[in-house]
């Protein structure tokens, strides 16, 4: 029976440990972590901003030569450092930052290094710079992936969400089946009855055999 089988024992505990897996992941990229800009240490705003001012003039650089204005909207660059702490390649073949603003930065080596030894800053952080005519730069940092571990649960959280599900699916149908069987099937069988006792007929009194005599004619008999 597979509910009480090995191969259900072992999907159970492949259940349980990918259960636990996907939470992790889930929980360390929730805002439990984030930190805003004011309380991050002084030395780590001094990168991030620093790192948005060189995208921006770097983007008014390229207007300038094409006598282009900065456009009328909010712009958004992200830093992720672990593209240039672990070797990570920022994609290729996209258009130059801002027209694509999910473009990921490596920002610094240094901040790298702080997100690396700062172990509760999983979640990105975000500070506004502001723009002409009220418009904004937004530039949020992440040290999420800084981490092997949080990148691998990161690079495959789809599959492994997708493996949760399967094996959630398989025990709790499994254990559906079991409850919907019979009661009687589930009881223990019990053990058959014994024989009924045999009873003798019910008869008279016994009739005295014949060649026995009563006492008087013994005595009668002696005389």
């Amino acid at each position: 029976m597979f509910f009480g089988s090995r191969l259900w024992r072992i999907c159970v505990f492949f259940t349980f440990i990918f259960s636990m897996l996907t939470f992790a992941n889930l929980l360390s990229v929730l805002p439990l972590n984030m930190h805003t800009f004011d309380t991050l240490p002084e030395i780590v705003q001094k990168e991030i901003k620093g790192q948005a001012k060189i995208k921006l003039s770097e983007y008014k650089k390229r207007l300038a030569t094409r006598q282009r204005l900065l456009p009328e909207q909010d712009l958004m660059l992200h830093l992720q450092p672990q593209i240039c702490y672990q070797g990570e390649k920022s994609p290729e073949g996209q258009t130059p930052w801002p027209q694509e603003m999910t473009q990921y930065f490596c920002a610094s080596n240094e901040l790298a290094n702080w997100c690396f030894k700062y172990n509760n800053l999983y979640q990105t952080t975000e500070n506004v710079f502001p723009l002409p005519k009220g418009y904004c730069l937004h530039t949020s940092l992440s040290c999420y992936r800084v981490r092997r571990w949080n990148q691998a649960l990161d690079d495959c959280h789809k599959w492994l969400c997708m493996a949760t599900f399967f094996l959630v699916s398989i025990v709790l149908h499994s254990w559906y089946v079991k409850s919907q069987e019979p009661q009687q099937d589930r009881r223990p069988s019990l053990p058959s009855p014994p024989p009924p006792t045999r009873k003798l007929p019910k008869s008279g009194p016994i009739p005295p055999l014949r060649n026995l005599r009563s006492r008087h004619e013994n005595y009668k008999s002696r005389r």
